[in-house]
């Protein structure tokens, strides 16, 4: 009989340690629960989100990622204005950080007008330098002329082989993450701030030689006047081809918007075992912040962005994927040589027109004070 008691005395200890057990999982599932929805009511009620989410129409929606500065503070932004030395105002230094105070073989300035000049460097017999008042430069070389001819890097179109030149990460003669420090920090003693979220091909030279004859033989194909080829490709020919944005203190800066197919990647260089071969910069102008202002919330530039696309009558698909805070230039003063600059919500909106497209990415922009449409 005293066997059975403690059987049962046993079993019984164990039924209400599971049903504490049980108790505690369900108290705790119940908790994780609650924790999970007061997150998303949080997310659903904040009024500048992580994501947005919206069916709009058939047609229409917005399933959309937001990205703030870094130390971004909610409703509050910064209004800039262009203070401090151009490119143009610093070009003999820029020069000089090209030539390593080497001479130049010679110079030729422009006036288109007195508000638009333009200087030409030749700075040896296969390198050349020019910079222009309205804040583009442009650093080339015969070499990376070879190169830029076996890369079509617009994703937009069919002949897009940038893929080829994504599949490794490292060459040989330095790492890609060295190659950008470099880079970098040729950059800002140029004055030059830029995004480390950059794009990169690997540029090795095998594909290169390939994709050279690929692209010579479509020219030819459709009549195009073809390059001039590179007479042998070598290990040496090997390099990283970057590609980034101008930042200021974590603000995207969008050059001055012109129509379709503004490229914000308006920073570019390529850097080989020599160093920097080719630069460009286009629409670079130095701020400062000029006064602190409210800024509208993203939801708002969704709704209103959505109901634009939902009022176009077409078959054509608009879904909003992305929607970013960033500093625009949006004018400039040729007389004074100053930028208009406005913080703006940058609205990237994919395209598709059918089922089998691919679609194209195509941005909107609002005033983030106003949400007056911009461009």
């Amino acid at each position: 009989m005293k066997i059975y008691k403690i059987a049962a005395i046993l079993l019984t200890c164990c039924f209400l340690a599971g049903c504490q057990s049980g108790t505690e999982k369900a108290a705790d599932t119940k908790e994780q629960n609650e924790a999970t929805q007061e997150g998303s009511t949080k997310e659903e009620k904040s009024e500048f989100p992580d994501t947005i989410q919206l069916d709009v129409s058939e047609n229409v929606k917005v399933n959309a990622e937001c990205f703030y500065p870094e130390d971004f503070v909610e409703g509050e932004g910064v209004k800039v204005i262009q203070s401090g030395n151009t490119l143009w105002d610093s070009r003999e230094h820029i020069v000089e950080m090209f030539t390593k105070g080497q001479p130049i073989i010679d110079k030729e300035t422009t006036d288109f007008d007195e508000n638009y000049q333009t200087e030409n460097y030749s700075l040896t017999e296969t390198t050349g330098l020019y910079i222009s008042t309205v804040n583009v430069l442009n650093y080339f070389s015969e070499q990376a002329t070879y190169i830029l001819n076996t890369i079509m890097d617009d994703e937009r179109f069919s002949d897009y082989n940038g893929e080829l030149y994504q599949k490794r990460k490292d060459l040989d003669f330095i790492s890609q993450d060295e190659a950008w420090n470099q880079v970098k920090s040729f950059l800002n003693e140029m004055g030059v701030e830029v995004s480390n979220d950059y794009t990169c091909y690997v540029m090795d030279h095998v594909t290169m030689e390939q994709e050279e004859n690929n692209i010579y033989q479509m020219y030819q194909a459709d009549d195009v006047k073809a390059f001039e080829k590179k007479e042998q490709w070598t290990i040496d020919d090997d390099c990283y081809y970057f590609k980034t944005r101008l930042v200021w203190e974590g603000y995207p800066v969008i050059p001055q918007i012109t129509g379709e197919g503004i490229d914000e990647e308006n920073v570019t260089v390529i850097y080989d075992k020599t160093g920097i071969i080719s630069l460009t910069v286009n629409g670079h102008c130095p701020l400062k912040k000029e006064k602190e202002i409210s800024v509208q919330s993203p939801k708002k530039v969704a709704e209103r962005l959505a109901n634009v696309l939902k009022d176009i009558i077409s078959e054509t698909t608009y879904e909003l994927q992305q929607i970013e805070l960033c500093q625009a230039v949006i004018g400039m003063d040729y007389e004074t040589g100053v930028s208009e600059i406005v913080p703006v919500w940058k609205c990237s909106v994919l395209v598709k027109n059918g089922e089998d497209d691919p679609g194209y990415i195509k941005n909107y922009y609002y005033d983030a004070e106003t949400l007056e449409n911009i461009g």
